[in-house]
């Protein structure tokens, strides 16, 4: 009975292990940053900034479910898994509001770089009534894009 006892305790704690290391190796994967290859140097309008933000790679690895509302002196866009709608303001997981001349700086500077700088300086706000868990929780899929949320 001794040599039986002994087998259930070393599976067990080969199962704990192999769990730890699968575990590992999955948030791992989800927190790798990842490198963004941005359209840049363009001359972007407001007319074309939603087809714009629809093939942004970002934009099409939001999650379902994803509900952000980005918003430029009046005009306001939801942003979902690969959609962006000019929208009226609503309620949404994130509220981030960027200057419109920002656009054209997308444009020439992509995406990522533009908002990283944004939120560092303070130009971009972001609102939320989510707690962070709650956030990244949700939005776990983008967290490799970790580069474009600024140094916060």
């Amino acid at each position: 009975m001794e040599k039986r006892t002994k087998k259930i305790f070393l599976i067990a704690f080969l199962a704990i292990v192999l769990l730890f290391l699968i575990s590992g190796i999955w948030i791992y994967n989800l927190l790798k940053p990842v490198g963004i290859y941005e359209v840049k140097g363009i001359n972007l309008t407001k007319e074309g900034f939603s087809e714009y933000l629809e093939e942004h790679i970002l934009i099409r690895d939001l999650p379902s479910g994803a509900d952000i509302l980005l918003k430029l002196n009046g005009y306001s866009y939801s942003l979902g898994q690969g959609v962006v709608e000019e929208s009226p303001n609503s309620e949404a997981d994130l509220e981030i509001s960027i200057p419109e001349d920002f656009i054209e700086k997308i444009g020439e500077e992509g995406l990522c770089s533009v908002m990283s700088e944004g939120l560092n300086s303070g130009e971009i706000e972001v609102e939320t009534e989510l707690s962070e868990s709650e956030l990244v929780w949700k939005y776990r899929a983008v967290l490799k894009y970790r580069e474009c949320f600024g140094s916060q």
